[in-house]
C-alpha cells in the first residue's frame, strides 16, 4: 500500500489531503505544481473536465463512482483503467472508501496494476488458444474435411478478437500460400488474397 497514490476528499468531493506518493505521481504526469494539482481540487470537477474534453468514459465511471460512495448509494467503489505513459502502456486500479467522519467523505486510492494486468492478458490470450486446439482436436476426430476445419479454426479466432477477416497462411519455400479465408461479413465482396513472398508486407 505504501507504493498506492491516497488521497482524502470531503463530502463535497474536494481533495483535502494527499500522500507522497500521490504528489510525486502528479509532478511527473502533470505538471510542476503538486499542490495546484492536489489540495483543494475537486475530484469530481477534475472528473467533468475530461469528460467534457475527450468524452473520457473512465472518467465518467469514476465520477459516478466517487458520487456513489459520497452520497452513501454504494458501499465501495473499484475499478482498473489504462493510463499510458510516454514510454509504455500502463494499467491501475482505483478504489474509493467511505469514511465516517463530519467533514470527511472518502479515501480515493489509485495504485498501479501493470503487471497484474500484463500477466492475465497472456492467461487469456493462452486460455483462448487452448480452446481453440480443443475444438480443432473435437472436429479431426469427428473426421470432418480440411477445409470445414480450418474454416472453423479461423471463425473461432475471427469471433474472438472481433477482426474483420482471418487467413491462414501456408509456407511453401519462400511462398506464403492463402489456406484459408473467413470474413466477419462473408456476403460482402472483398478482394482476392494474392500469394506472397516471406518477408513481404502482408497489407497488400
Amino acid at each position: 500500500m505504501l507504493s498506492a497514490h491516497i488521497a482524502v476528499i470531503d463530502k463535497h468531493g474536494t481533495i483535502i489531503a494527499v500522500n507522497e506518493a500521490w504528489q510525486k505521481f502528479a509532478l511527473n504526469n502533470d505538471g510542476t505544481d503538486s499542490a495546484a494539482l492536489c489540495q483543494g481540487v475537486n475530484y469530481i470537477d477534475i472528473c467533468q473536465h475530461a469528460i467534457d474534453l475527450k468524452n473520457d468514459a473512465y472518467a465518467a465511471a469514476a465520477m459516478n463512482g466517487i458520487s456513489g460512495v459520497l452520497s452513501g448509494k454504494i458501499p465501495i467503489f473499484s475499478m482498473d483503467y489504462p493510463c499510458d505513459s510516454p514510454l509504455k502502456k500502463r494499467f491501475f486500479t482505483m478504489k474509493v472508501h467511505p469514511l465516517d467522519m463530519s467533514d470527511v467523505g472518502a479515501v480515493v486510492v489509485h495504485e498501479e496494476i501493470t503487471e497484474l494486468k500484463t500477466i492475465q492478458v497472456a492467461l487469456e490470450k493462452r486460455s483462448l488458444e487452448l480452446s481453440l486446439l480443443n475444438k480443432v482436436s473435437a472436429e479431426v476426430s469427428q473426421s470432418l474435411s480440411l477445409d470445414q476445419v480450418v474454416s472453423n479454426a479461423l471463425e473461432g479466432i475471427l469471433n474472438a478478437v472481433s477482426a474483420d477477416s482471418a487467413f491462414l497462411l501456408i509456407k511453401k519455400g519462400e511462398d506464403l500460400i492463402p489456406a484459408g479465408t473467413v470474413y466477419s461479413e462473408p456476403d460482402q465482396e472483398y478482394p482476392e488474397f494474392p500469394d506472397h513472398k516471406l518477408g513481404e508486407c502482408l497489407c497488400g
